[in-house]
């Protein structure tokens, strides 16, 4: 007889993983491969239902509006309700939208699904404090990695390529009626996330006035709020510049966003496997990165070398993912919801308000948001160095001695 109990172990690959942890990366992989079948071809659907360039940042900076909006907002809930219930009805918003998004007929038409996509941002802070809650100080930074890197990089090397794919041989409509059996998957895989009880304290109930009163949280959210809004500058309008000044169709560059999400994965390994790279340095690394795919594009359209360039666009979501590590070894357990809401706001700024920005300058000249990020990109990374050694190292010590008080410690007989 066969032995069916080998074959059993070889059904959910453990991944070096606790249970929880394997169901969130699940998750968030196949969410981000839902959102990755899009979002390399939506300003390019965008235009092409009647959408200037001007129209299409004023429309993803709408998005980034009601991002910001909703963030604080969500805080709250992950720290008043179910976690596990957050993540599975924000996530499952998603099917809906993207049905709403693939039907549209004009630009105007999409806007209330590109906003009903946004409703799973509510699951943001709650997703990062559950992470947080459930890990120690030796598996922190590789749980954020695997399941805010590592998972969505695997979706997002396929999904770019398959939306491309879609795009070019059915309609760009379609990619969205994909998104949405994808974003049912990964509804279904939060609902297997255990549940567990929010975080109680003998202290009053943390507000964001406590949070933000901590001196390393507001300078790491507004370190969030730089790296993210300069990336958004440069990365916007990629697809259609390599779109109307390279002439690449629609599949070329699924492709090449592919290549992308390939360069997160080889930049996450280095960060977790080099020891000397601390997650600010990851920050830094991250965002010099995304600066030298923005700049190659510019000066070539050779597709060899872009192919070669476009690992570093992976090094965005890299940067993004090290600086909730860095608020996760830096804030007290009681107030990491808070904080890492009130740097997603920040970030959210960032991400919301550049847009609009980067619209009118890509109208003005095509070059232009690519280079700023170039020449944006190495104040940040001084800023970033500068800011471990003044905030950051002090108040990750001072953290590790606060729980190494709170550890009985037995005495001698």
């Amino acid at each position: 007889m066969i032995d069916t109990s080998d074959l059993r172990r070889f059904k959910r690959p453990s991944l070096g993983l606790a249970p929880d942890a394997r169901w969130l990366f699940y998750a968030m992989l196949t969410w981000e491969f839902g959102y990755g079948c899009y979002n390399a071809i939506q300003t390019l659907f965008i235009k092409s239902l009647g959408a200037t360039d001007l129209q299409i940042g004023l429309l993803i900076g709408i998005q980034g509006i009601i991002r910001v909006a909703i963030t604080l907002p969500s805080g709250i809930l992950a720290d008043k309700f179910s976690r596990r219930t957050i993540m599975i009805w924000s996530t499952a918003a998603g099917v809906p939208a993207c049905i709403v998004a693939g039907l549209a007929q004009t630009w105007l038409q999409l806007l209330p699904g590109l906003i009903l996509l946004l409703v799973s941002g509510v699951g943001t802070p709650a997703i990062t404090a559950y992470i947080a809650q459930m890990s120690t100080k030796e598996n922190r930074a590789r749980n954020f990695t695997f399941i805010y890197t590592f998972g969505p990089a695997i979706g997002l090397i396929v999904a770019p390529a398959l939306g491309g794919f879609l795009a070019d041989r059915i309609a760009m409509r379609a990619v969205f009626f994909a998104s949405a059996t994808l974003y049912l998957a990964a509804t279904y895989f939060f609902t297997r996330v255990s549940e567990r009880p929010l975080p109680q304290s003998d202290h009053s109930a943390p507000s964001y006035r406590e949070a933000i009163g901590e001196p390393v949280v507001r300078r790491v959210a507004m370190l969030m709020f730089v790296v993210l809004a300069a990336c958004t500058m440069g990365v916007t309008f990629l697809p259609n510049y390599l779109s109307e000044v390279h002439g690449l169709n629609v599949g070329t560059i699924g492709r090449l966003f592919s290549v992308a999400a390939i360069g997160t994965v080889l930049i996450s390994q280095a960060t977790t496997k080099l020891r000397w790279i601390t997650p600010v340095r990851g920050i830094a690394i991250g965002t010099l990165a995304v600066a030298i795919a923005c700049v190659t594009t510019v000066a070539t359209g050779n597709l060899w070398i872009l192919a070669f360039a476009f690992l570093g666009r992976g090094g965005f979501m890299v940067a993004w993912t090290m600086i909730y590590v860095v608020l996760g070894d830096v804030t007290p357990d009681r107030l990491r919801a808070r904080a890492f809401a009130f740097s997603d706001f920040l970030g959210g700024i960032g991400v919301g308000l550049t847009p609009f920005a980067a619209g009118a300058v890509y109208g003005w000249n095509h070059d232009a948001p690519l280079l700023i990020l170039g020449g944006l990109a190495p104040l940040i990374a001084v800023v970033a160095f500068t800011l471990e050694r003044t905030h950051i190292r002090p108040a990750h010590a001072a953290r590790l001695r606060e729980l190494e008080m709170l550890v009985p410690r037995v005495q001698p007989v």
